[in-house]
């Protein structure tokens, strides 16, 4: 229910072109009114799944969020962003190896 109401409302929003508002947005508020919906009503069976499972969001839920944002991608966008990107990647992972290996040094010293 909660699955196809996201991707109907999703619809809906694009048709609309209501574009500010992510169908990911959509998902996790529609998600969150059933559960407190059915929490409120006394349901306490929705309880067993608000535990986060890490393997399975790894496993099955990242990569297919991971390779929708690739295929999707503006390509041309990209390429234009990926000396800048490549930039602050380098020098981002250098700065932070000495920022934190001089902190974790100088709190060594302390003791």
């Amino acid at each position: 229910f909660g699955l196809g109401s996201t991707f109907a409302i999703g619809h809906i929003l694009e048709m609309n072109h209501v574009h500010w508002v992510p169908e990911a947005a959509v998902g996790v508020i529609l998600g969150w009114l059933i559960s407190t919906t059915m929490l409120m009503l006394g349901d306490t069976g929705v309880l067993k799944f608000q535990r986060f499972d890490f393997e399975f969001f790894m496993m099955y839920l990242l990569p297919p969020i991971i390779f929708e944002a690739g295929y999707n991608m503006n390509v041309h966008s990209f390429i234009a962003n990926l000396g800048p990107t490549m930039f602050f990647a380098f020098v981002g992972t250098f700065l932070s190896t000495f920022i934190v290996g001089g902190l974790v040094w100088y709190a060594g010293q302390l003791g």
